[in-house]
């Protein structure tokens, strides 16, 4: 069975997208993110308690999603800038 198949809602446009929760769970499972400049660069640790599959799975809800993808960039934008401000 492929991961698409496992996970139905991956390629699904109906539902309901929340950045707070899609970037809370990508950390959640071992996930992290870098700035460059206005890049955002999604990362991992290669580490025995990650589940790198769980990571790909969860990161492939963005691919082909670019409305999806900018808003999680805007949230990490926003939040980088809040804390510059502190």
């Amino acid at each position: 069975m492929t991961a698409l198949q496992e996970h139905p809602a991956v390629n699904r446009t109906d539902l309901a997208f929340d950045p707070h929760q899609w970037l809370a769970r990508y950390i959640e499972l071992g996930g992290g993110y870098a700035m460059v400049g206005d890049a955002i660069w999604l990362h991992w640790l290669l580490a025995s308690n990650v589940d790198e599959a769980a990571i790909k799975v969860h990161e492939r809800v963005l691919r082909g999603r670019p409305d999806w993808r900018d808003a999680v960039k805007a949230l990490i934008m926003a939040q980088a800038a809040r804390e510059m401000a502190e």
